[in-house]
């Protein structure tokens, strides 16, 4: 199914949904077919062709990949340098695919030069000469025709014929109005025409084909797919290592698209957590009327974490949006068990109980509760660690967040 085509100048992009069978009746992952299509795609002549895998959350405009935006307030050429260093770089790391730009200078354009001091002796008008290309040219609307029930657009244009060179300049004429003087050598009269061509030049030129602009500056675009095993944190630290020696003091680096969702969502997650802490902590010192105790229980939590991330690392999973949902539900489930010692202890200690004497049997009686409940919740989240089909990446990602990060705030 085409899903979108977009002609721009001389080329054209086409986008294709490719449908696959269903899970029962294949053996490969859609990451194993994309890659084994690409090289493939690649054989193809003329043609610049990827099979990318839509990712489990959309991030902006760049689908599976990474776009990177060279900034700078001086030219556009001052940025093919750091364009074309960051690209020559790209195209030797495996985790990306395709890499490309741009910012091109591969348009074929024509700078039109007045004389002007022969316009000024001739009394053409400038403004007269820049309209007539425009609607001989461009072509200008001038009026409309009613026919019946339908209205008809009139154009003012040259024949399509007469459009294909530049000798039809030849054919167009603009009217000279000249001035009256003693010493005037001009050689028309008022209310005459002079042909086009003998007051205009042609010159062909190299140009951009389009002028990319971000954040108000001028801009070079350098994007890539991610290659299959790789994710998009490996292939941001890896173009951040890089970037101190392609950019300069007047050129600047910004991410769009995933990317920058992604370093977003990362430096937004610490935040998220300091929340989610002192929510936590505020609700446990109003509950055991104490600013102490909330810090005995939430200390499991970092080791928890620990536990969650060493999971990740070994069951092949990312620090994903999927993750980050596993890690801040582990602060709330993990801070059930030290609630549950602390205020059995603290009951003790209300007693007559000796400090060390009150631990040691409140840790022994509560044992079998946090093992219980420990094991229930591991149980309970096995199924999306182990989960397959349709979008059990997703899953995997929380159920060995909470699973490991689980058994090792227990312990």
């Amino acid at each position: 199914e085409i899903k979108q085509t977009m002609f721009q100048n001389n080329a054209g992009y086409i986008g294709i949904n490719c449908y696959l069978t269903s899970w029962a009746d294949r053996k490969r992952t859609s990451q194993e077919i994309a890659k084994a299509l690409n090289p493939v795609l690649s054989k193809i002549p003329g043609v610049n062709a990827i099979a990318v895998v839509p990712d489990i959350v959309s991030y902006g405009d760049s689908g599976g990949g990474v776009t990177l935006y060279f900034t700078t307030a001086g030219s556009y050429k001052s940025l093919l340098k750091p364009v074309n260093t960051m690209l020559s770089i790209l195209r030797q790391y495996p985790g990306v695919q395709s890499p490309g730009t741009g910012l091109k200078f591969d348009a074929q354009q024509f700078a039109i030069t007045v004389n002007r001091d022969l316009a000024a002796e001739l009394g053409v008008s400038l403004q007269d000469i820049a309209d007539t290309v425009q609607a001989m040219m461009s072509g200008i609307h001038e009026t409309d025709v009613q026919s019946g029930s339908h209205s008809y657009e009139v154009w003012l244009q040259m024949r399509k014929a007469d459009l294909m060179s530049f000798d039809s300049l030849a054919k167009i004429y603009v009217p000279s109005t000249p001035l009256a003087s003693a010493g005037s050598t001009a050689a028309t009269a008022p209310g005459s025409v002079i042909p086009l061509s003998s007051l205009i030049s042609v010159t062909p030129q190299v140009g951009q084909s389009s002028l990319q602009h971000y954040d108000r500056l001028r801009a070079g675009s350098v994007s890539a797919s991610i290659a299959p095993g790789y994710t998009v944190s490996q292939v941001v630290d890896f173009i951040n290592g890089e970037l101190p020696s392609v950019l300069s003091p007047k050129v600047h680096a910004a991410y769009t698209g995933k990317a920058k969702e992604y370093l977003q969502s990362s430096g937004s997650m610490v935040g998220i957590l300091i929340l989610s802490f002192s929510f936590i902590y505020l609700v446990l010192s109003a509950q055991f009327g104490s600013f102490i105790d909330p810090f005995i229980i939430l200390f499991a939590v970092p080791l928890s974490m620990v536990g969650a991330l060493f999971s990740l690392w070994v069951f092949g999973g990312t620090f994903s949006l999927y993750s980050q949902i596993g890690i801040v539900t582990l602060v709330g489930l993990i801070s059930k068990h030290g609630i549950l010692i602390t205020k059995f202890i603290n009951d003790l200690r209300e007693k007559g109980e000796d400090i060390t004497a009150a631990i040691v049997k409140g840790a022994e009686i509560r044992l079998r509760p946090v093992l219980m409940t420990t094991f229930a919740m591991v149980f309970g989240t096995l199924p999306l660690a182990l989960a397959s089909g349709p979008g059990s990446v997703g899953r995997h990602q929380i159920g060995w967040t909470l699973v490991g990060g689980l058994l090792f705030g227990t312990f």
